[in-house]
């Protein structure tokens, strides 16, 4: 991030929800208090993401555009660094900001007073409110008149919540002074639990979703729950409107156990396994694999394990050597770049093309014709490029006379995912480890944007420590943590997100082009970007 620049690009927004209606009364009310002071009031939803703004005047309108303060930009501590809106949500916290405290220069001219805003049933976080003004103009009251406007929002959430939220919320309270034991009580909107739930880190639309799946034939049943990596013995008690089914009380009974997952000696094979195996028998009909796929994948891992299995008996080969072809000698001395390659190749080697897409047309054409002129030497080499499922792809795959193969993307491993971290997790440096639920259930839904790369450094930098304390969620980065606010994909979604990451690689990251192709403006596609969180290169 450039500290002494701002550019945001806008996502598209739903100004109509029902969070944005229940709220925005007080805050117009709150806007219109605060006019003569000079002061202006933003909205952001838990996200950070900026839903409602009222300007206290219209010069002040135009240096909130010029500095993407308006609905539709994110200014989620992540993205922007130290302000108001953001730091109040990463430390669930009201904080004061004021000018030079800003990580961005560019909005040193402002101070902020920002609060947290909770459900006050649920006492989930829904967004923040956030009051400023010029730097210059800072008054030691804006903080207390942004706590009084929490306490007026947090009311008037609570005078619109449904009566099925009511009921639903005085039936836990009294299940909740009965017993210590984990206690849910749940509907299609709200979740809420005791501390002894919250230990177990279930998701809301997780457990939701596995409720629905049981028997709904009685007025009070046993059941076993599976849901995000644990098992336990319920007893779950409808909660009626009516004729309606509106909700549930769930009571945890017994032990929770860890969900039992297979292992790889069960003779299970991940995604990139099968990769390995595709790629091996390329190889093995003396044909080019070719690798494509998003950054991260283990593209250039799997082209390695697959020769060096390939030619594991050839005594006279020597280890595989991998060439970069995006390395800046291809271009600046392209002679010596290509005598390096020649010499890879001849020098009974097995050998990786990286980035074979990065080489330009005059080298790549060259090495073509030295790969043809030999079928000993086409049947040990393999490429890799960066695009996945790209124009370029298929014209490289052409020249070379290549197979592609796709390595697939971590998000697409499963549990896999958890068996990995806990994997690792028992060779940690101080000694075996435990995951959390929660935690375990982060890993497993966020999107992995840097793929196995980033899920590398995430566990390496998790088990680093001497400690021998079981993993929280709160031991995982932020950004993983806050992935948790989306929702957990359905079959429908993930399928439009992958037709969206094709595009945008094909596109090779041209926006425009993906959302024409896609037949979307650029806002539609902007907002599926933040919402499947997908590479955008």
């Amino acid at each position: 991030m450039n500290r002494s620049t701002l550019h945001l690009d806008a996502v598209d927004y739903d100004p109509d929800t029902r969070l944005v209606r229940t709220v925005e009364p007080v805050l117009r009310d709150l806007a219109e208090h605060l006019k003569d002071a000079s002061v202006s009031v933003t909205f952001a939803d838990r996200s950070g993401l900026i839903v409602w703004r009222h300007a206290c005047s219209h010069r002040a309108m135009d240096a909130l555009d010029d500095h993407y303060i308006s609905p539709g930009h994110s200014y989620s501590e992540e993205l922007i660094g130290t302000n108001g809106m953001g730091t109040s949500l990463a430390t669930d916290s009201p904080v004061v900001v004021h000018g030079p405290d800003h990580y961005n220069t560019a909005l040193e001219v402002y101070s902020c007073a920002s609060t947290p805003i909770r459900h006050p049933l649920t006492k989930h976080v829904l967004g923040v409110v956030n009051l400023m003004c010029r730097a210059e103009d800072f008054n030691a009251l804006m903080m207390p008149t942004a706590m009084r406007a929490k306490v007026d929002l947090e009311r008037r959430i609570l005078d619109e919540a449904s009566q099925d939220d009511r009921a639903l919320f005085d039936l836990f309270l009294a299940e909740r002074r009965r017993r210590q034991t984990p206690i849910f009580a749940i509907n299609a909107e709200i979740c809420i639990a005791n501390d002894a739930g919250l230990m177990l880190g279930i998701d809301h639309t997780d457990l939701w979703e596995a409720l629905q799946k049981t028997p709904q034939n009685s007025n009070f049943r046993q059941v076993e729950l599976a849901v995000g990596g644990v098992s336990m013995n319920a007893s779950i008690s409808p909660v009626i409107s009516g004729v309606r089914f509106s909700g549930a009380i769930i009571r945890v009974q017994g032990p929770v156990r860890q969900t039992v997952r297979k292992s790889s000696s069960d003779g299970g094979r991940t995604p990139w396994d099968v990769t390995v195996r595709t790629t091996l028998s390329t190889l093995s009909d003396h044909g080019i694999p070719m690798l494509h796929g998003e950054p991260g994948t283990g593209k250039t891992s799997a082209l390695v394990a697959a020769l060096t299995t390939r030619f594991a008996d050839s005594v006279e080969l020597s280890p595989v050597r991998t060439v970069n072809c995006a390395a800046t000698s291809a271009i600046v001395e392209p002679e010596s770049w290509f005598r390096t390659a020649i010499e890879a190749l001849t020098a009974s080697s097995a050998t990786v093309f990286a980035r074979i897409d990065a080489l330009p047309n005059e080298l790549a054409s060259r090495l073509d014709d030295v790969l043809r002129s030999s079928a000993e030497l086409r049947g040990k080499v393999g490429m890799t490029i960066r695009h996945d499922r790209s124009r370029t792809a298929f014209t490289l795959a052409d020249t070379f006379g290549a197979t592609l193969h796709e390595v697939p993307p971590l998000r697409e491993y499963g549990e896999w995912i958890e068996f990995f971290a806990r994997e690792r997790a028992d060779r940690a440096p101080g000694g075996p480890r435990k995951w959390t639920p929660a935690a375990l259930r982060h890993l497993r839904t966020y999107s992995w944007p840097g793929n196995l790369a980033q899920f590398d450094a995430v566990l390496h930098a998790v088990l680093a420590t001497e400690s021998r304390a079981p993993i929280n969620a709160s031991d995982l980065p932020a950004a993983i943590v806050e992935s948790a606010s989306h929702s957990r994909l359905t079959p429908l979604e993930r399928t439009e997100a992958r037709v969206v990451q094709a595009a945008l690689i094909s596109c090779e990251g041209n926006k425009t082009a993906a959302a024409e192709q896609l037949q979307i403006s650029r806002t539609s596609l902007y907002k599926k970007i933040r919402r499947y969180q997908l590479n955008q290169n």
